[in-house]
């Protein structure tokens, strides 16, 4: 017997990490929104929630959130990066500038 589909919840980043070794191990991930999963009838608890899980997947009782390839959520994540980046390194200039006027206007 093997593994045909592997389903989580999406839940905030921590989907991200699991979903990538689900997929680089060769089976098919699928990524549901855990509000759909709880409004459907049946158990939600941490012992039963991948039961669950498995007969929602094995009966299609959701629909798929869509999940881009590999390389869009790569060039996600150093774009969101590289927004932090340019925030922080406006917020250390205006710092300077305003330790600036500060220093000058002592001098």
């Amino acid at each position: 017997m093997s593994v045909e589909a592997a389903v989580m919840e999406r839940t905030g980043i921590y989907w991200q990490a699991p979903f990538a070794a689900v997929e680089a191990a060769g089976v098919k991930a699928i990524l549901v929104h855990a509000r759909q999963v709880k409004q459907l009838k049946g158990r939600k608890t941490d012992v039963a929630d991948s039961v669950w899980l498995a007969c929602v997947c094995q009966f299609g009782l959701c629909t798929p959130s869509h999940v881009p390839p590999e390389p869009f959520r790569e060039l996600r994540s150093l774009s969101r990066q590289r927004r932090v980046l340019v925030r922080q390194r406006s917020t250390v200039r205006n710092r300077v500038q305003i330790h600036a006027r500060r220093s000058a206007g002592r001098a």
